[in-house]
């Protein structure tokens, strides 16, 4: 991808990968803060070394998620590229040999990105399953305590629990969000394809473009878990949406 780099200033891309890591820095920063306020308050005196020390647990936990989210951003903004990249030839009017050439570059540059992610998501992929148990597990419990706040009128026990899911599932989200995002410049990119196969007349050039689409088709930017769950924005609200049920259940019967 060195060409594509260079012809793109791929680099500079990627600062947007560090903005979003420190959007995320600050926005954990800000609901922990909120809540050793809140814990503060609710055990007063009582908040003592295991209180401390089961709130840095939550901290570490919500941190683990940056690194998913990093991976899989910078895997949209090289497929945003790439895109920007096939665009700024099929669109221009050099030679259609040339074109070629460049069909051929793109598809070796696609091909190294989806290897590199592929790389990362055999680990991703594992750490995210039991990502989304702890958000589920979460979620209960955290609902449970809002209720409990509401019964109690103490207001940072219901605000504090429900800042903790929110946050918790916000930051599972980010990751699952770029990887739509892919998919999206994928179809994207499909389309571009698509277009210049119409106005194709050139035989050559032809088959060129179809190998590239067939290509595409064979290899989508698409994950799965154990090849059964799509790893997509659906998944994270499933598990949510089984979350709210199972605490509305729970409640029903206390």
């Amino acid at each position: 991808m060195v060409s594509i780099d260079k012809s793109l200033n791929l680099n500079e891309e990627r600062k947007h990968a560090w903005r979003s890591f420190g959007l995320i820095v600050l926005l954990i920063s800000i609901e922990e803060i909120w809540e050793v306020i809140a814990l503060n308050h609710i055990f007063g005196p009582n908040f003592d070394i295991s209180t401390c020390m089961s709130w840095l647990q939550h901290v570490n936990q919500v941190l683990s998620h940056t690194p998913t989210s990093i991976i899989y951003e910078l895997s949209y903004l090289s497929m945003k590229c790439l895109r920007t990249y096939l665009n700024m030839h099929l669109k221009s009017d050099i030679a259609v040999n040339v074109k070629s050439c460049h069909l051929k570059k793109f598809i070796q540059a696609y091909k190294n990105l989806l290897d590199a992610t592929n790389d990362a998501n055999k680990v991703i992929k594992i750490k995210l399953f039991f990502d989304l148990v702890f958000v589920f597990g979460s979620v209960v419990t955290d609902i449970n305590l809002v209720f409990a706040g509401i019964n109690l009128n103490d207001l940072y026990l219901t605000f504090l629990p429900l800042v903790t899911a929110l946050t918790t599932i916000l930051l599972t989200l980010v990751g699952v969000i770029f990887l739509d995002l892919s998919r999206t410049e994928y179809e994207k990119i499909k389309t571009a394809l698509a277009m210049e196969l119409i106005k194709c007349e050139d035989a050559d050039y032809h088959k060129e473009i179809m190998a590239t689409v067939d290509f595409l088709e064979i290899r989508p930017p698409c994950y799965t878990l154990w090849r059964i769950f799509p790893l997509n924005i659906n998944l994270i609200f499933g598990f949510v949406n089984c979350a709210i049920v199972y605490a509305i259940i729970i409640l029903s019967f206390l």
